[in-house]
């Protein structure tokens, strides 16, 4: 605990004038039993500072020197990320107040251990596990890797007195060996998970459990592209994540051998970030490489790009993906902005009952027009490639999430994440975008970000995902497990991996 003081709330408590990372207006709030309090008035508050402080701004005078280099054409000053925050990292809710809440408290003198629990350990239908706490993630990849049949509910549940949201873990019995219950007290033991014994399939709320909409998970056979072009900080985030943090066994499949590899051993296929951009793996696949990438993925692979490896596949000439780098379709803008409308129509779904019985005029016809000329195409290029020169550089962005599709289980309706890169994605259907960064007025989190690049990056892609024949492409903006600490945007990734061939893919599954 790097010897900060930190006390623990013993009551439900209220407080106001908070404010958090996302909202920065003040807040009036409850908290519960439990919640972390860390004092500023102690000796490492320097250390507390630079560690959770939400938004530490730069001086004037640096940023003025910065704008001057950017203008001139002779680059950034910046060698490193301009923000940093491990309240961010971690996806934690957390808030700022401007003065000691009122509860009672007591010093935690070392971080308590979360225990585990099987609640009715021998249920007659089957069990259950809330795929919100990561804990639960630890889970899925231990059964799937024991072999057993793991669903995952596609909607929100209450069965048994107890809710549980999208992406719940359900094991039926009837679905898996009669010494499951063993394994099952065995993993909440040793991993600190909370599981729930359930008598019967009949929800209270939702879908039944025996019903379609819970989705058969298929264990995941990974293989993540490596090489001399690859570069070292992407790969190796991934490598660690996987076989460190998750202990998932996976194969590396060097470049240069790429078109000696033998595809069907997997279903999942990472690419990561290359030096040199796009072109690199233009460069590695050829011709020859890349139609063995469409074949595989036509024939029901999970294909993950990444940061540059993204850009790869939404570069027009690669065509594999319909998500868009922005500057190959200028003169489309109007198109993505009208479906990035439609798209936050759904979050608020109105009735015009005149609309539908009188033949009055809607608000639809809003979306379909646009009265205001756009400007001609080289204005267009000209804006673009000004915004460009002012990309965001490892500042900490919010991107906004469908919290019904399968990528965001696990999440709320944003996740902080971290960017630096100068290329922005266009997405409209059929592509499916589990996650936009946010308009300009709230994009910034933390650290650096122009008001050109707010203007260019508000409400483009950060996660997309789109069907390709029996298979799919995931496409990741950025870094999702920058430096292995991001765990909020790393859920993304642990979702595209071993969620993605059971509900994105068509399988065979074995009989």
């Amino acid at each position: 605990m790097q010897g900060i003081e930190v006390k623990i709330a013993e009551k439900t408590f209220r407080t106001d004038g908070v404010r958090n990372y996302v909202n920065p207006q003040p807040l009036s709030i409850q908290l519960p039993e439990g919640t972390f309090i860390i004092p500023m008035d102690q000796p490492d508050q320097p250390l507390i500072k630079a560690i959770l402080e939400f938004d530490p701004r730069m001086k004037t005078e640096f940023l003025k020197s910065e704008r001057e280099s950017l203008q001139k054409g002779t680059g950034t000053r910046l060698y490193e990320v301009s923000a940093w925050s491990m309240l961010m990292a971690y996806d934690l809710e957390a808030y700022a107040s401007p003065q000691s809440p009122t509860v009672a408290t007591r010093q935690i003198k070392e971080l308590p251990q979360l225990s585990g629990q099987v609640v009715n350990p021998n249920p007659k239908y089957g069990y259950i596990i809330d795929y919100h706490n990561d804990k639960a993630v630890g889970a899925l990849l231990t059964l799937l890797r024991a072999g057993y049949n793991v669903r995952a509910a596609q909607k929100p549940i209450r069965i048994e007195g107890r809710d549980y949201p999208r992406g719940t873990l359900l094991l039926r019995a009837n679905e898996n060996p009669s010494t499951m219950s063993s394994f099952i007290q065995h993993l909440s033991d040793s991993l600190g998970v909370m599981i729930y014994g359930v008598t019967t399939a009949r929800s209270q709320k939702g879908p039944d459990l025996g019903g379609g909409e819970f989705e058969l998970l298929v264990p995941p056979r990974i293989a993540v592209i490596a090489g001399s072009s690859i570069s070292p900080y992407s790969f190796g985030s991934i490598w660690h994540w996987l076989d460190y943090e998750w202990k998932y066994r996976f194969t590396i499949l060097n470049h240069h051998r790429f078109g000696r590899a033998d595809l069907r051993k997997y279903n999942v296929l990472i690419l990561p970030s290359v030096w040199g951009g796009p072109s690199t793996y233009r460069d590695i696949f050829q011709e020859s490489g890349l139609k063995k990438l469409k074949d595989w993925v036509a024939d029901g692979g999970t294909l993950i790009g990444i940061g540059t490896a993204a850009a790869f596949l939404a570069d027009s000439t690669t065509g594999l993906s319909k998500v868009k780098l922005r500057c190959q379709v200028l003169k489309d803008l109007d198109q993505y902005r009208r479906a990035v409308k439609r798209e936050q129509q759904l979050d608020n779904i109105r009735v015009d009952s005149l609309a539908i019985w009188e033949g009055t005029k809607t608000d639809e016809s809003d979306i379909l027009t646009n009265d205001q000329k756009s400007p001609d195409i080289e204005t267009l290029k000209f804006i673009d490639e000004h915004q460009r020169l002012y990309q965001p550089r490892g500042a900490i962005l919010k991107v906004n999430l469908d919290e019904e599709h399968w990528l965001s289980y696990g999440l709320t309706e944003h996740v902080p994440a971290i960017y630096y890169a100068n290329y922005a994605y266009m997405s409209k259907s059929p592509v499916q975008t589990a996650g936009r960064f946010s308009e300009a007025s709230s994009i910034r989190l933390s650290g650096l970000m122009w008001s050109e690049a707010k203007q260019r990056w508000e409400n483009t892609a950060y996660v997309t995902r789109e069907s390709y024949q029996k298979g799919q492409i995931i496409l990741i903006a950025g870094e999702p497990i920058f430096r292995s600490y991001f765990y909020g945007t790393g859920r993304i990734l642990l979702n595209s991996i071993f969620l993605g061939p059971g509900f994105g893919t068509q399988t065979v599954v074995p009989w």
